[in-house]
């Protein structure tokens, strides 16, 4: 087996994400919690979380900073990876601990073995990975749960050859729709500044405060009923979100009337790759700019027409 390198470069994306945290703007944690109707082997994740580390060397890294240079190093694990808990409030408590890349690994879980099942949640610090990323750690760990249990002794090959860069996504982009993305990158990057001013949300609660989060779970034939209106108008429960957005934004926002509805979002490159799948785990996202300017629109049925048609048009640059 290859023997994996001790120190691995950051990415531009990597660059960003840690200023931003340094800047207080990003709180760098990304997180997966699954349910389940029965209950987990402790044991088994254990190993899993440990091989993860072998598949993925990345994760098994500190972010360090020396002579002003930033990198990722190798670091042993220290602490177990997996924390037990029968407590529903620590498992919340988990839930909103921050991740420090600086300590390293760059993930950990919780398991709440419930009555009548198991919620595990899988954290992983946002330098290392997007949501996109996650998403293909989270279903790497179930695979290597499930081969554990008739290989026991099973141990993956490092991901060595993969790609963590950006660029790795220009490869599958037709070279002819590079100065069509560019000058779209230009357009947004204009309606970022023109008009200057933002309608934005009062935040009165403190930066210093602790945060939390607020969970709501719809019934699913609500959920079904919401896509069903949505279909109907061309639109997406995505998009639904994004125009109900907007409208909380303009009744309960602060902006003079020269000031503009903007909201920032992400899209995931990895629906250019193949299987949808980067060559290894990274941020792999950019950014998505659906402004409305200064049209609302006279109801909601107006703000999902002008949102739904502005994230077609996103969704359609590149590939198509």
């Amino acid at each position: 087996m290859d023997q994996a390198p001790s120190r691995f470069p950051l990415q531009a994306a990597e660059k960003i994400l840690k200023a931003g945290r340094s800047l207080g703007l990003v709180m760098g944690m990304i997180q997966l919690e699954m349910e389940f109707e029965a209950r987990l082997d402790p044991q088994r994740l254990r190993r899993s979380l440990d091989l993860l580390l072998i598949q993925h060397p990345i994760l098994a890294c500190r972010l360090d900073a020396q002579a002003g240079k930033s990198f990722w190093q190798w670091s042993e694990t220290k602490e177990p990876l997996l924390l037990l808990t029968q407590s529903p409030e620590a498992f919340d408590q988990f839930r909103i601990s921050l991740a420090d890349p600086a300590q390293g690994p760059q993930l950990s879980a919780c398991l709440w073995q419930r009555p009548s099942g198991a919620s595990l949640l899988l954290k992983v610090t946002h330098e290392v990975s997007d949501a996109g990323g996650v998403k293909e750690i989270g279903m790497d760990f179930a695979g290597l749960y499930t081969r554990l249990e008739k290989e026991p002794d099973y141990t993956p090959a490092p991901n060595l050859q993969g790609s963590r860069s950006g660029w790795q996504v220009l490869q599958y982009l037709p070279r002819h729709k590079w100065p069509g993305i560019i000058f779209d990158f230009l357009k947004d990057l204009w309606a970022n500044f023109v008009p200057r001013d933002s309608v934005t949300l009062p935040l009165p609660l403190d930066p210093g405060s602790p945060v939390t989060y607020v969970i709501r779970h719809l019934p699913a034939e609500r959920v079904s009923s919401l896509a069903g209106y949505g279909r109907s108008r061309n639109a997406t429960l995505n998009d639904m979100v994004i125009s109900a957005f907007y409208r909380a934004l303009a009744k309960q926002g602060k902006g003079d009337k020269t000031a503009a509805l903007r909201l920032q979002t992400t899209v995931d490159l990895r629906r250019y790759m193949p299987e949808e799948r980067a060559e290894e785990i990274c941020n792999l996202s950019a950014m998505a700019y659906p402004f409305l300017g200064k049209e609302l629109g006279k109801d909601f049925e107006q703000t999902l027409e002008r949102v739904a048609a502005i994230i077609r048009f996103d969704r359609g640059r590149g590939m198509n």
